[in-house]
């Protein structure tokens, strides 16, 4: 048993702890398009459609996939039935964001870090890139030997009205929570997020949500990072 307790207090859907540094990536998405009609999972290299000067970029970048049309109704993901199309997947609600270091560049082709973790495929959209500043990210920090509770209505086993989230990581890299227990949260004990790489979180319990039964919820362990470590 950890000896040390936070407990998260008082009414409303707030996370208990917070690593979070600042987002250097722009909001226009605006970059150099992949021009290879199909890049593999596993691929660490591609072709852009124009050439690279490491002089005028800090070489992160960050590889958008769209999430188009095409793509949403081959998945058939555009209806989920019931007659009720609202819930339906909608063109950039699903885009994925691979994290990536440019390595080496030859030309029109850059070598990347690491293995992208989807397919690239032009007939469903293709990819592109675009660069971001790393520097406000957080580095090197860790929580770790503690039990994080949340106040709830114990009238009530299905309150909402409490802390959502234990360790929310945003903006991270080479960050960690190792060793702490969690009780009594409605949405994650650990949250990492898309802007946080290299995050690892290790021997952790999480005990008795408190929400109600419904979709975005008891996301115990969330992970939509990069190269993330769950064990």
């Amino acid at each position: 048993v950890n000896a040390t307790t936070i407990t998260g207090t008082g009414t409303g859907r707030l996370a208990l702890i917070k690593i979070i540094g600042k987002n250097g990536v722009p909001r226009d998405l605006i970059g150099l398009r992949i021009t290879d009609p199909y890049v593999p999972v596993n691929a660490m290299s591609f072709h852009l459609d124009g050439t690279l000067d490491f002089k005028e970029h800090s070489g992160h970048i960050i590889i958008r996939r769209a999430s188009t049309d095409k793509w949403i109704r081959t998945l058939g993901t555009d209806h989920f039935g019931g007659g009720i199309t609202a819930l339906g997947w909608k063109p950039g609600d699903h885009d994925l964001f691979m994290d990536r270091v440019i390595k080496k560049t030859e030309g029109n082709t850059i070598t990347i870090d690491a293995p992208i973790t989807t397919a690239l495929d032009s007939i469903y959209g293709g990819a592109s890139i675009y660069f971001y500043n790393p520097e406000g990210r957080v580095r090197n920090s860790g929580v770790e030997n503690l039990t994080c509770v949340s106040v709830y209505d114990k009238t009530n086993p299905k309150d909402e009205d409490h802390r959502w989230n234990a360790i929310n990581v945003e903006n991270a890299v080479d960050c960690w929570v190792r060793q702490v227990s969690f009780k009594y949260f409605a949405g994650s004990a650990v949250s990492i997020l898309e802007t946080s790489k290299r995050i690892t979180v290790e021997d952790c319990i999480s005990q008795s949500p408190i929400s109600e039964i419904g979709g975005q919820r008891r996301y115990t362990f969330f992970t939509a990072g990069q190269q993330t470590l769950f064990q």
